[in-house]
């Protein structure tokens, strides 16, 4: 007993450091990556505004999955992600994915779907963030709380028109405590009333 204890212990301050390590690297890092973003995006975002001919919205959606991808390769040294069934998430058709949500990274995640032509649907402090505020207005993402049921309607009707994807967190805001929350029906009535498929992601692990 006393050497599985030692063993254990032994266990729980190596993953400890590499928690404290991780920590170190990964806040600089990701703030020196949107820093580097903000400032290098005017001119990445009119070149491909010229050269790859895409409505500026669908382009800024694109910007926003390579920013995700670059989190996850910055990720990469400490953490493994996986991905299963997506070989199942149908990519040629609009649609609503619904997510659980227990991280702030949880949003960086969705760079692991296979599509980036994805509109968030979000709660309206997140427009509140300047350094994030123009570009998720640019990305045209859904201010849900700050706008009527028939505005969230019209805006998701208009995305998928478009060819684009609309993605809710169903819970509203993040799990304290680890277990999944009561869904609110906002995305669930998006895709009955817009004749949309409806697509559940599980995230574990963040």
């Amino acid at each position: 007993m006393a050497g599985n204890h030692q063993h254990s212990a032994s266990g729980t301050a190596i993953f400890s450091v590499w928690v404290a390590l991780m920590n170190l690297w990964v806040y600089p890092a990701l703030l020196l990556w949107t820093l580097i973003g903000i400032l290098i995006f005017p001119f990445l975002f009119g070149v491909g505004l010229i050269f790859l001919r895409q409505p500026a919205d669908r382009l800024m959606r694109w910007f926003v999955w390579i920013y995700g991808r670059g989190w996850l390769l910055l990720m990469s040294p400490f953490v493994r992600f996986r991905r299963e069934g997506m070989e199942r998430v149908r990519v040629d058709r609009p649609c609503v994915f619904v997510v659980n949500h227990f991280s702030f990274f949880d949003t960086y995640c969705m760079a692991l779907l296979p599509q980036y032509d994805i509109v968030f649907a979000v709660r309206s402090w997140p427009f509140r963030l300047f350094w994030y505020s123009a570009f998720m207005r640019l990305a045209r993402y859904l201010d849900v709380e700050g706008s009527s049921w028939e505005e969230t309607l019209s805006n998701s009707r208009s995305v998928f028109a478009g060819g684009g994807t609309v993605l809710f967190f169903p819970e509203g805001h993040r799990s304290r405590t680890g277990e999944i929350q009561r869904f609110y029906s906002g995305g669930f009535k998006v895709a009955i009333d817009a004749g949309v498929d409806l697509i559940p992601l599980c995230i574990d692990g963040t």
